[in-house]
């Protein structure tokens, strides 16, 4: 459907060993590791200046769950 409005999108990626999820408040990146969370409220942030991934750490789960869902479990990590 188009124009069809998704809860999270989590953008393909694969040149890199992080995630990006976003949502219509929140947008989370952090390394496949699952470690170097940063979390950005776009509603107050819409330039996602401000990391408060430390105030909100039940967000961050929640939002990180969502990756490991959608990815079927742990995210690959590709050493170089």
């Amino acid at each position: 459907m188009v124009g069809a409005r998704r809860s999270a999108a989590t953008p393909n990626g694969g040149y890199d060993n992080s995630f990006y999820i976003r949502t219509h408040r929140w947008a989370l990146l952090g390394s496949n590791l699952g470690s170097g969370f940063q979390l950005y409220d776009l509603r107050r942030d819409p330039g996602e200046t401000r990391n408060v991934a430390g105030a909100y750490p039940t967000k961050v789960r929640e939002l990180y769950g969502i990756v490991l869902k959608r990815a079927g479990g742990r995210l690959p990590y590709y050493a170089g």
